[in-house]
């Protein structure tokens, strides 16, 4: 929410949790910011490029990403594949 009290419109994105999503995007109008509402599987890159271009078309050029995805292989972040 610090974001958006600063003046920032806020992308929300997850896999599958809408209704959390929504609770989030209300947090934000509430502290002054835009929100824009996207679900996709980050495993599979055209869904991605489908979510970043939707949240871009409604708020703008995105200027700070904050990534809190997880996934956790036995290897090394370098060495993960789309197939992992």
């Amino acid at each position: 929410m610090k974001l958006a009290e600063q003046g920032a419109d806020v992308g929300i994105t997850s896999r599958s949790n809408r209704e959390g999503c929504e609770e989030t995007a209300s947090l934000v109008e509430a502290a002054g910011g835009e929100a824009a509402i996207e679900t996709a599987d980050l495993g599979d890159p055209e869904a991605v490029a489908s979510m970043v271009s939707s949240i871009r078309d409604e708020l703008g050029a995105i200027d700070v990403l904050v990534n809190n995805a997880t996934y956790r292989p036995e290897k090394s972040f370098l060495e993960i594949t789309l197939e992992d």
